[in-house]
């Protein structure tokens, strides 16, 4: 019932949402990834390896920070 009143009075405004810049930054980095991991799982070598590895860390930095888990 409180909350109610406080809403009726106060008038209740959801949150904006700010999320376009970060979904279009996400899609890219994910799909580089995607793309870096389908080279490496082609044939395995060290340079496929090691550009996979960091495609995969700055795409889980991206996601860690607006809290989205991905999986490979």
């Amino acid at each position: 019932m409180k909350v109610q009143a406080a809403e009726h009075t106060v008038e209740y405004q959801p949150k904006p949402d700010n999320r376009e810049w970060f979904l279009e930054e996400w899609k890219i980095t994910t799909d580089v990834t995607y793309t870096a991991h389908k080279k490496q799982t082609d044939r395995q070598t060290r340079i496929k390896r090691l550009e996979y590895t960091g495609h995969w860390k700055t795409s889980h930095k991206i996601c860690n920070n607006k809290g989205i888990q991905i999986t490979v």
